[in-house]
């Protein structure tokens, strides 16, 4: 149990690094982008020769950044929720979908080991309802996993197709 304890204390710290950097990403460097991609756009009448390449450089700049920005998933939970950190992370994975349009009424820790457990299982799918986050293809659960599932209050249980799992919130009373 100390090992468990000493986990989640990481992850927190983990959890709080993570929005710290994402708050930096989007605070600093987001309006700097803005700001450059204003005055890029009072270059408009310049001929396009010497304004292809700088423009070229600002777009893979802002492609990198919206990467960089969307791979931070997690600092989106705590303001809006777990579904909006998985669709932001759809965004960036393309072999990687979101459903539902509801997300479980969790506890922050409990949504972020969830959003964690996505990462770490890279599945095809998630299908979010009210009570539960569904996977759909993916491997083996790690020790990893099950560890941020016990974290989080989690259960993990076999859905009803194969390589498929459904988690739910250990005290939401849907698995007793």
């Amino acid at each position: 149990m100390r090992e468990q304890d000493a986990f989640a204390d990481l992850l927190r710290r983990h959890e709080e690094l993570t929005q710290r950097f994402a708050r930096l990403l989007h605070d600093d460097a987001g309006q700097i982008l803005t700001s450059i991609a204003l005055q890029l756009s009072a270059l408009e009448g310049a001929p396009p020769k010497e304004t292809r390449i700088l423009i070229e450089t600002l777009d893979e700049l802002l492609e990198r950044f919206r990467l960089a920005q969307s791979s931070l998933g997690a600092a989106v939970i705590p303001k809006r929720g777990l579904l909006a950190a998985l669709s932001q992370l759809a965004r960036m994975r393309t072999d990687f979908r979101v459903d539902g349009n509801l997300a479980p009424a969790w506890p922050l820790e409990s949504s972020q080991a969830a959003f964690r457990i996505v990462e770490a299982l890279s599945p095809k799918r998630a299908v979010l309802d009210a009570k539960s986050l569904q996977l759909e293809g993916v491997s083996a659960l790690t020790a990893y996993v099950q560890t941020l599932a016990a974290i989080g209050n989690l259960s993990i249980h076999d859905g009803p197709q194969a390589n498929t799992i459904r988690i739910y919130h250990a005290n939401s009373g849907v698995n007793r």
